[in-house]
C-alpha cells in the first residue's frame, strides 16, 4: 500500500465566508488524509490500540514506525 498525504494546493473552505473556497498548503492540509487512513484502519480493527494504527500507517510510508 502506498500512502500519500498531499499538503500543496488543496481546495478547502476559507474562514471569511460560508460559500468560498481557496487553495491551501501546509501540514494542516495533509493531516486529514493521514488521520483518515488511521480512522479507516481503526474502524476495521476496533480492538487495536492507536499506537498499532500509527505503526501500520508508518510502515506504509516506508517503515519508520518501529
Amino acid at each position: 500500500m502506498d500512502l500519500f498525504a498531499p499538503g500543496v494546493s488543496l481546495l478547502a473552505a476559507v474562514p471569511w465566508t460560508d460559500s468560498a473556497s481557496g487553495l491551501k498548503t501546509g501540514t494542516s492540509m495533509a493531516a486529514p488524509f493521514a488521520s483518515g487512513v488511521a480512522a479507516l484502519y481503526l474502524e476495521s480493527h476496533p480492538v487495536s490500540a492507536c499506537v498499532r494504527a500509527w505503526r501500520v500507517c508508518a510502515r506504509a510510508l516506508g517503515g519508520f514506525g518501529g
